[in-house]
């Protein structure tokens, strides 16, 4: 497993979803999967996963309505979304989405190395954030010899 990261993957085409799903697993992901807005909810309450790859197009909401709900959520909203598009979509409605919280776009009709180079791509920002996330904590708490202070305190 490619640094123990999950992803959830959320489409309601079974054949898009088969398809990302091993394009991920290939990559060495492990993933899960969801068909609809009340599963993605559901499974990644469950399972905590690191990044969300969802579908602009859901039958029960659209994708940014969705992200929206999943970034205030207090038990998700540490949790990377990236949406997807079946088709090329206009700058304009990328912004929607990115407006809605999401922290990345990918429009599903590239190649299977271009999806796996935009997933690699939120791994390592996902990853970089937690190492800061952890070394500011380590940090205030006076770990490895070194202690700053906040004017937040």
């Amino acid at each position: 497993m490619t640094q123990n990261i999950k992803i959830l993957i959320v489409d309601d085409d079974p054949v898009g979803l088969i398809a990302t799903s091993r394009i991920v697993k290939k990559a060495g992901y492990e993933v899960l999967i969801a068909l609809n807005a009340v599963e993605c909810i559901d499974s990644a309450r469950v399972n905590h996963p690191d990044l969300i790859l969802m579908d602009v197009l859901l039958p029960d909401i659209e994708g940014a309505d969705l992200c929206r709900h999943i970034k205030k959520d207090s038990e998700l909203k540490g949790t990377y979304v990236v949406l997807t598009s079946p088709q090329r979509t206009d700058p304009a409605e990328q912004a929607i989405g990115f407006d809605a919280g999401a922290d990345g776009y990918i429009a599903s009709a590239v190649s299977n190395y271009e999806l796996t180079a935009g997933v690699n791509s939120m791994v390592r920002i996902l990853k970089a954030e937690r190492e800061r996330d952890q070394l500011i904590i380590e940090l205030k708490d006076g770990k490895n010899g070194v202690q700053i202070f906040s004017l937040e305190n």
